[in-house]
């Protein structure tokens, strides 16, 4: 008999619904109608015990875990063009029997047992993924029907239940490049490109959000019952999605309530009105809700056992309220409670006393800043109250500023930085931080000095504002930038010539770059609107040394005096002009006489400009200014501009071009390598002079008829400006006319020679041998020298030489003390060389027809001799010794020297004798007496080219940035634990050697001694070729293996190579060298290489020489194991093959770390210390706090917690602006304690004027004695207006006015000149008081106060 599914009895259907799991039922449920409907009525018990579900822009994940967690089920809901993907699968938990016992494990160290698992989880191996396609189905109809059905059938009560909306999380695809500081550090040159996608789904996350949750509780309003929960967590922006989901859980069951943002920092107020009102969370025990900031009364969290939230304010009532009602057993609790109290009252205070002294509430905040830093509070506190001093600052008059700037500057670093931060949090950029962050050296309370705070140096050019044209070349044509992002060049920049459509950069080996409108300065584009977003190199044109170049750009082309000696160039649209010479032209390109353009050159910089400017009575008004800082007032009366910067009058010599302003009154300056901004505005001028030097019997009726002659005697132009901060140290800038693109950049010097090696500007270049500065070349073509007068100059050479004298030419470093000797006879020995016949080769083959010397042929061969004797070797290798080698040493290199020279000298001797015995016919017409003219030049040049001589240098190995020995070191340690004992080839070392010299300038040299020791693998990776070279003792000598090349370039590659001498940030940037690992080991024989499984399932093969000599792990590994050497070449590692990789190219050349992804650096370093592999961590990490940005604050925060010494001091030493301008600290929440550590580092090391990261004694505006006037005063009563505010600076009103009195004073103080040192001291900033004579002008002035 055939039975039915409908035939089944219940109880026989009940018990296989509960037996074959939840996820089976869910299947079956959709089998036919009859399971349907039998599952929705009986419910048979699931036994669920937690649902997950996580909500992505794209597909919705939904988990279900059963009893003990032993069995969850995936289900995922994934958009498809024409419907929706339901995949799902059954996951066991994971048995990891694969792991090795206890005693075979190696040792694992303390940070990866802190970050990844160790050893790996092995891979999934359990059912396969089932999908299917619901054909025009939604992405939320399909959760919705299935979810209804989860919690349809659940009769007992849910564990957990959690909501994350990962979608808000979710990194969208961009077309700008980004604005931050990342940029500093990005390739030049490098191309932008946009991650394809296989579809583009561009809905935003907050629609995604709002639908969902309208889905979500249309399907629990569907319930009959309210669904039972114990702990319930969801993730929400605003409370009102919170309300949809809490009032349908039963409250009887529920116990934990957990609120959290899936945003860091949330920005959107929590409003918990109708929130507390629930009976839900009034029945709750335990609430985490610490992700927003609440503003509501203490008394809504009373009734939690346990509660965790921010609360914005707390009165003093709602303090006493937790102590009662609160059972506090910690004594810290306690006391935070005490000062969180006594931050309220200290709050209040400062409140009051900004509305009457607001100079002492600045002390306040210090209070506050010590209560929450001793009690360890968050900094939320201190914060708030900042916030609250920021915006009564930013709305402050001029002069109250400044006073409050001074103030802040007595208080702690750690307060200072925080005020800082909430300027910036506020979104206000013009603030005096450099003012705020300066610090004083006080003795017996009196000030001494004021140090200012040293930011970071930026190397390169870097821009901000209107982009048309790509102007400001940064590589992208976005219309305007914000963020100070870095102009795309390969080297310093020395000048910059900005134009409204182009640009054009002057680097310091002379090379020029442009980028904007590419006709305006590229041949060949005639009438051409290309756009060139990144500078390209402009080759037809190289400034030269010594020579006055100019360069001009105008709105359609670039004019460039100098192009040759009488000419100049001009690139784009000319029209010729009277008196214009043009000597070529051709497509886009003019060349005319070269005076003209000087002229008119000389014409624009003295051109005066009209502009319009503010007036102090409301008006606007043109006026016209010039280039030197002055204008023109009445009847063309030329008068100097009043700087005010900051509250501070600086004279106007020290903004000597470092002035700019536009055509709307707008200027700008450069001061202390800050810069300022502000505006040009007409004030009245003092109305007599010859009224300051009056009696004291004036009257009151005296400033009536002051104020009536103010008309009378003109207008004093004030340029009033606030310093725009910036978190690095420029040294000028360049802007266009109307003020919309700047460029702001450090002007670096010329090098002294402008040679064409590539990268000179940035890479120092090295000789291998000694360059002597000039050498004598015949002047007399029809010279002669017979052979007997040969032979004499011959021997008189030699008896300057004794044998004493040759056996001491070369130092115990293998370099010679004097290169004439060896050159003259390594020179001689190139030019009289013999042919196949036994003559001189260069003799008989330049003789002519007409039996006469070929002069010119003779003289370049007599050239490329002189440049053979320049290849002087290195004596000996091991160039460095001890003491007590000495004696050992310094015979052996007498020895040498010996031998080698006198086999020089006998090689000459017997060429001088072959010279002597050329046959008649070579004899005709005296040719042997003139070609014997040049061998005695040859002879003759005694000339000691060597420049003065600094003597030996031996490089410490840890003088630049990367250490080179780390090899070395980590082959001792190794064979001290005896993990290795040196005796496999792979592991014997290789000493690598260079005495390079370097010209510093045209009278001075020094040589330098590099070395180290390293692998042959490692040579091999840099040139496989080196192993050739390897001499008796295991050495290389890279001066012996580039005696012979034409240049210095391979040279100085090895030398970068094997020592890291291009180190410096603008070098890490286009640092490209390309390490072949894969290609080198797959050379080597099989015993001398490991296989690697990756976590991604790669199989790599890789030299074991790196992992013997750097890694710690792979000693223990070897020490501890049972397996046979097959067995330990395989092994394991829980990270990318793509991070393996990188990090073996790292242990043969640092820098390839730079450029990588943060991502991977991480990988990188965890890598390392998981290998404890310890040599490189502080190159690492130095690159990866260079390089970091904001966005990678979560990356940085686990680095400062575990390695906290070696960051801090890294942070501090390079990159301090990050704990003033990020806005996300990379620091724990309550962060006060790790900044106040911070801080007192920065104090030694930003401040103190010994350390090389401190400031020298520059000017700045706490140290310049302030700017007395003799011509251009400012009547005092509008001035005093014009700094104050009547109501609310009432307690500066007498400071003002000593002040304002001081800078008329007519007994000026010596003037310091600009870049004159000047000793910081304090009395120009206490005005000295008032002749008795100026008492009726300030009662005048401070009237309206005292009535």
């Amino acid at each position: 008999m055939t039975i039915s599914l409908a035939d089944i009895p219940e109880n026989v259907l009940t018990d296989i619904f509960q037996k074959c799991g939840f996820l089976s039922m869910f299947v079956l449920r959709k089998v036919c109608r009859h399971f349907r409907n039998f599952i929705d009525d009986v419910k048979p018990c699931t036994d669920i015990k937690s649902i997950e579900v996580e909500v992505d822009l794209k597909k919705i994940s939904l988990r279900i875990s059963s009893n003990d967690w032993r069995i969850s089920e995936f289900v995922n809901y994934e958009i498809h063009e024409k419907g929706c993907v339901v995949s799902y699968r059954q996951r066991q938990k994971l048995q990891c029997s694969m792991l090795p016992p206890p005693s075979q494990r190696g040792p694992i160290p303390e940070y990866a047992q802190r970050g990844r698992k160790f050893p790996p989880v092995p891979p999934y191996s359990g059912p396969k993924l089932k999908e299917c396609f619901l054909e025009g189905v939604d992405l939320m109809t399909a959760f919705s029907k299935d979810f209804r059905a989860v919690i349809g059938v659940q009769l007992s009560k849910i564990q957990w239940f959690s909501i994350r909306l990962d979608c808000l999380r979710s990194k969208c695809p961009t077309r700008s490049p980004s604005m931050t500081r990342s940029n500093v550090y990005s390739k030049p040159n490098q191309k932008l490109s946009v991650t394809p996608y296989t579809m583009f789904y561009f809905e935003k996350p907050e629609s995604k959000t709002l639908q969902f949750f309208n889905t979500l509780e249309q399907t629990l309003q569907s319930r009959k019952q309210l669904l039972k929960v114990e702990d319930f967590r969801v993730e929400v922006t605003q409370c009102e999605q919170l309300l949809q989901i809490l009032p349908h859980i039963d409250s009887k069951y529920l116990k934990s309530i957990k609120i959290s943002s899936p945003k860091p920092y949330p920005k959107e107020e929590f409003k918990m009105d109708k929130l507390v009102t629930l009976n839900q969370w009034k029945q709750a025990k335990n609430l985490d809700l610490r992700s927003f900031h609440l503003s509501s009364p203490i008394i809504n969290f009373l009734h939690f056992n346990s509660a965790k939230v921010h609360l914005d304010s707390m009165s003093c009532e709602d303090l006493k309220t937790m102590q009662q009602n609160f059972k506090m057993s910690d004594a810290d609790s306690i006391q935070q409670l005490q000062a969180i109290q006594k931050i309220g009252v200290e709050t209040e205070k400062m409140m009051d006393l900004l509305n009457k002294d607001s100079l002492n509430a600045v002390k306040k905040l210090q209070i506050i800043t010590t209560l929450c830093t001793d009690h360890n509070l968050e900094a939320v506190y201190i914060e708030k109250v900042a916030e609250k001093l920021v915006k009564y600052f930013s709305q402050a008059s001029i002069f109250k500023r400044r006073k409050m700037a001074l103030r802040i500057s007595r208080l702690p670093l750690t307060t200072k930085i925080i005020i800082c931060r909430a300027f910036l949090a506020q979104g206000i950029e013009n603030f005096p931080m450099e003012l705020m962050l300066i610090q004083e050296t006080r003795k017996a309370g009196v000030k001494i000095k004021a140090t200012g705070f040293k930011k970071t140096e930026c190397d390169f050019a870097m821009a901000l504002g209107n982009n048309a044209w790509g102007r400001l070349g940064i590589g992208s044509d976005v219309d305007h930038i914000s963020e100070l992002t870095p102009v795309q060049l390969p080297g310093n920049v020395r000048h910059i010539e900005m134009g409204q459509f182009h640009t054009i950069f002057v680097l310091t080996n002379g090379e020029l770059y442009g980028c904007g409108k590419a006709a305006n300065f590229l041949e060949g584009h005639h009438e051409a609107e290309e756009i060139i977003a990144t500078p390209v190199k402009l080759d037809y044109f190289k400034c030269r040394p010594k020579v006055n170049h100019e360069i001009i750009v105008t709105d359609v082309s670039t004019k460039i005096t100098g192009y040759t000696d009488d000419s100049s160039l001009i690139i784009g649209k000319y029209t010729p002009t009277e008196n214009i010479l043009i000597l070529s032209s051709g497509e886009n390109w003019t060349i005319i006489n070269k005076l003209r353009l000087a002229e008119n050159r000389e014409a624009e910089e003295n051109k005066n400009r009209r502009i319009t400017v503010d007036v102090h009575d409301g008006r606007r008004r043109e006026v016209v200014v010039r280039p030197d800082c002055t204008w023109l007032g009445k009847d063309n009366e030329k008068h100097g501009i009043v700087f005010l910067l900051d509250g501070f009058r600086v004279n106007s010599e020290h903004l000597w071009k470092n002035y700019f302003y536009t055509d709307d009154g707008v200027a700008y300056a450069m001061f202390d390598k800050n810069m300022y901004k502000g505006r040009l505005v007409i004030v009245p001028r003092v109305a007599d002079h010859s009224r300051d030097d009056s009696s004291d019997e004036e009257e009151d009726g005296d400033v009536q008829v002051a104020d009536a002659l103010i008309g009378k005697k003109g207008d004093v132009l004030l340029c009033v400006m606030q310093e725009v901060v910036s978190p690095f140290e420029f040294g000028t800038m360049k802007m266009t006319s109307c003020g919309e693109s700047i460029i702001r950049y450090r002007k670096h010097k010329t090098d002294s020679k402008m040679e064409s090696d590539k990268n000179l500007n940035i890479l120092p270049q090295f000789q291998v041998g000694m360059m002597p500065t000039e050498l004598n070349y015949p002047q007399d073509p029809d010279g002669t020298c017979s052979t007997q007068q040969l032979q004499s100059v011959h021997e008189k050479l030699l008896d300057q030489w004794p044998i004493k004298k040759i056996s001491e030419l070369y130092t115990m470093h293998g370099l010679a003390r004097s290169t004439v000797l060896p050159r003259i006879l390594l020179s001689l020995i190139h030019f009289l060389r013999l042919n196949e016949n036994g003559l001189p080769k260069v003799f008989v083959e330049n003789i002519n027809d007409e039996y006469t010397l070929d002069v010119n042929s003779i003289r370049k061969e007599m050239h490329t001799a002189f440049k053979m004797g320049l290849k002087i070797p290195v004596m000996v290798v091991e160039t460095d010794w001890t003491s007590a080698q000495r004696q050992k040493r310094e015979l052996e290199v007498k020895k040498k020297c010996r031998a080698y020279i006198l086999g020089l000298m006998d090689t000459v001797n017997d060429l001088m004798k072959k010279l002597g015995q050329i046959p008649l016919k070579y004899r005709v017409n005296q040719l042997d007496a003139k070609f014997g003219y040049f061998v005695k030049q040859i002879l003759e040049n005694n000339i000691d080219g060597e420049k003065t001589n600094s003597g030996v240098l031996a490089i410490p190995r840890g003088m630049h940035h990367f250490k080179w020995n780390h090899c070395e070191e980590s082959m001792k340690e190794r064979i001290t634990e005896n993990d290795v004992d040196g005796s496999e080839d792979r592991l014997h070392l290789i000493r690598v050697e260079a005495l390079p010299v370097q010209d510093k300038n045209s009278n001075y040299r020094e040589h330098m001694i590099y070395w180290t020791l390293t692998t042959r693998f490692h040579i091999s990776c840099i040139d496989p070729k080196l192993l050739d070279h390897i001499v008796e003792g295991n050495v290389i000598n890279l001066n012996m293996v580039c005696i012979n090349d034409e240049n210095s370039q391979r040279y100085n590659d090895y030398l970068d190579a094997f020592f890291i001498i291009n180190d410096s940030d603008l070098q890490l940037q286009s640092f490209d060298r390309k390490i072949d690992i894969k290609g080198v080991t797959s050379t080597l024989p099989a015993k001398d290489k490991y296989t690697i499984e990756t976590s991604d399932g790669t199989r790599l093969e890789v030299p074991k020489v790196l992992f013997e000599i750097y890694s710690g792990y792979d000693g223990a590994r070897k020490r501890t194991s049972v397996m046979t050497t097959e067995l330990m070449d395989e092994f394991k590692l829980d990270h990318t093959a793509e991070a393996v990789e990188l990090a073996l190219k790292c242990l043969v050349d640092v820098r390839v770390f730079y450029n990588a992804t943060m991502d991977l650096k991480i990988q990188v370093f965890e890598l390392f210390e998981y290998c404890m592999i310890t040599r490189l961590r502080r190159e690492l990490l130095r690159m990866i706090v260079l390089t970091a940005k904001e966005s990678d604050c979560e990356f940085l925060r686990p680095l400062i917690l575990h390695k906290w010494d070696e960051m801090l001091s890294l942070i501090v030493n390079i990159r301090p602006e990050i704990l003033i301008f990020w806005k996300n600290l990379p620091l724990k929440k309550s962060y006060l304690k790790q900044l106040n550590m911070f801080s007192e580092l920065i104090s030694t090391r930003r401040y103190d004027m010994e350390s090389p990261l401190a400031s020298s004694a520059i000017e700045h505006l706490y140290n310049t004695s302030e700017f007395e006037a003799e011509n251009e005063k400012i009547n005092q009563k509008f001035m005093s207006k014009f700094m104050s505010k009547d109501a609310q600076d009432r307690d500066v009103q007498w400071d003002l006015m000593k002040l304002i009195l001081s800078w008329d004073n007519k007994e000026k103080r010596a003037a310091k000149r600009p870049g004159e040192s000047l000793n910081v001291n304090f009395t120009g900033m206490r005005p000295r008081r008032p002749r008795i004579e100026h008492l009726a002008e300030a009662f005048e002035i401070l009237r309206p106060v005292l009535i």
